[in-house]
C-alpha cells in the first residue's frame, strides 16, 4: 500500500514531461512552420528568377494560393531586351512569341498582345519609344506605334529566320537580315518591307548602319561583310580575308572605323569605311560573340566563349586578356561612356562588373542559372538589365551591386 502513492506521483510526473516534450516540439514544428511560410519581401517585378532550390529564399517562398490571382509569367527564353526614355520604358522579346513590356524601369513587366507564336530573336526601337520592331523566325517582323500597346505582324510571306535589325533615328528606314543572305528593307516605318540583293546565300547575323542611313554593313557565315553607300539599293561583298563565322559588328558614329568579332578568336578592322578589312591579333582562339567600344574607337572588349574577355586602349592595334574569372560562355557586353564601368553577361546566369576599364572584373550576383544572351544599361550606368532563358528579367539600381 505504501508504494502505491510513490508510483502515482512518479506516473504524474512522467505525464508532465510527456505534456512538456509536446508541447515544445509543437512549439518548434510552428516555429520552423511559420518561418518556412513567411512572406518574402516584394521581387523587382512580376518575372523574378526562380530561387535555387533548396536555397533560404527556396525555403521562404510560401506556397502559392489563389493561382488564378498570379500576374501572367514568361516562362519562355527572352532574347533580346531595349530600353528608352532613360531606362523607363522598355520591350523585351523571346520564344514562343513572347513579348513584355515595362513603362516604371523594369519594376513591373506586362505581356504584350504579340500576334505570333513564332520566336522573337531581335528587336530596335526609336529614340522616342513610340515606335519599334521586333523579328524572328519564319519572316516574322512586328511593329507597333503606340509604345507597344497594339502590335501588327508584316504579312509579306518570307519564311526566312531573321536575326538582327537596325532602324534610323526617325523610325522610317529600316533593315533587317537573316538566313540565306535575306536583307529586308522598308522606308516607311515597317508598313512594307522589300527584300533587297545581297549577292549571298550566307546566314547574316547582324547589321548595323550610320544615322544617315546610308551606309551600311551586314555580316555572318563564312566571313561574310556586305557593304552599301546608297541605304541598301545596291550590296557589295567586302573581303573579309577570313572564312570564320562573324558574330556581331560595330562602328564608329562616322563610318569608317569599324570592328567585327567571330568564331577562332576572329577580330577584323576597317579605317576606311569597310574598303579594306585587317584582321587583329586577338590572342585567343576561342568564339567571340560580342563587342563594344567608346565612342572616340580607342577603347573596346570582345567577349565569348570559356571566359574571355579582350580589351584593347589602341584602337584594336593591341589586345589583350582580361582575367575574367570563369570559365562560362560571355555573350554580351557593355560599357558606360565613361569607358570604366561595364558589364559582361553569359551562361549560367553568369554576370561580371569592372570600375576601372576591365583591369579586374568581379562576379555580381544574379541568382538565377538561366544562360543570359544580352544586357544593356541606361547612359549614367545606374540602371541596367538582363534577360534570359525560362523569362528571365534581372534589374539593378546601383550599377549591379545587386540584381
Amino acid at each position: 500500500m505504501g508504494k502505491q502513492p510513490m508510483e502515482s506521483a512518479s506516473a504524474r510526473w512522467r505525464s508532465l514531461l510527456w505534456a512538456v516534450a509536446v508541447v515544445t516540439a509543437a512549439a518548434t514544428i510552428l516555429l520552423v512552420l511559420g518561418w518556412i511560410a513567411r512572406i518574402p519581401r516584394p521581387t523587382s517585378g512580376s518575372f523574378a528568377a526562380e530561387p535555387r532550390r533548396f536555397s533560404r529564399q527556396w525555403l521562404r517562398t510560401p506556397i502559392e494560393r489563389n493561382p488564378f490571382l498570379r500576374p501572367p509569367a514568361a516562362g519562355s527564353a527572352i532574347n533580346s531586351l531595349a530600353m528608352t526614355d532613360g531606362g523607363r520604358r522598355g520591350w523585351a522579346v523571346g520564344s514562343d512569341g513572347t513579348m513584355l513590356g515595362t513603362r516604371d524601369q523594369g519594376n513591373s513587366w506586362q505581356v504584350q498582345s504579340r500576334g505570333t507564336e513564332r520566336l522573337l530573336a531581335a528587336m530596335t526601337f526609336t529614340s522616342d519609344g513610340q515606335r519599334s520592331w521586333a523579328v524572328g523566325s519564319d519572316g516574322t517582323i512586328l511593329s507597333t506605334r503606340d509604345q507597344g500597346n497594339s502590335w501588327q505582324a508584316w504579312q509579306g510571306g518570307a519564311t526566312i529566320r531573321l536575326h538582327g535589325g537596325f532602324f534610323t533615328s526617325d523610325g522610317q528606314r529600316g533593315w533587317v537580315v537573316g538566313h540565306d543572305g535575306m536583307i529586308l528593307s522598308t522606308r516607311d516605318g515597317g508598313s512594307s518591307w522589300q527584300a533587297q540583293p545581297s549577292g549571298t546565300t550566307k546566314w547574316l547575323s547582324d547589321v548595323t548602319f550610320t544615322s544617315d542611313g546610308q551606309r551600311g554593313w551586314a555580316v555572318g557565315g563564312d566571313g561574310t561583310i556586305l557593304g552599301t553607300r546608297d541605304g541598301g539599293d545596291a550590296w557589295q561583298a567586302q573581303p573579309s580575308g577570313s572564312r570564320n563565322w562573324l558574330a556581331a559588328a560595330t562602328f564608329t558614329s562616322d563610318g569608317q572605323r569599324g570592328w567585327v568579332v567571330g568564331e577562332h578568336g576572329t577580330i577584323l578592322s576597317t579605317r576606311d569605311g569597310g574598303n579594306s578589312w585587317q584582321a587583329q591579333q586577338s590572342g585567343s582562339t576561342r568564339r567571340l560573340s560580342g563587342v563594344t567600344f567608346t565612342g572616340d574607337g580607342q577603347r573596346g572588349w570582345a567577349v565569348g566563349f570559356n571566359g574571355t574577355i579582350l580589351s584593347t586602349r589602341d584602337g584594336g592595334n593591341s589586345w589583350q586578356a582580361q582575367q575574367s574569372g570563369t570559365a562560362k560562355w560571355l555573350s554580351a557586353v557593355t560599357f558606360a561612356s565613361d569607358g570604366l564601368r561595364g558589364w559582361a553577361v553569359g551562361f549560367k546566369g553568369t554576370i561580371l562588373g569592372t570600375r576601372d576599364g576591365g583591369n579586374s572584373w568581379q562576379a555580381q550576383q544574379s541568382n538565377t542559372q538561366s544562360w543570359l544572351p544580352a544586357v544593356t544599361f541606361s547612359s549614367d550606368g545606374q540602371r541596367g538589365w538582363a534577360v534570359g532563358r525560362e523569362g528571365t528579367i534581372l534589374s539593378t539600381r546601383d550599377q549591379g551591386n545587386s540584381w
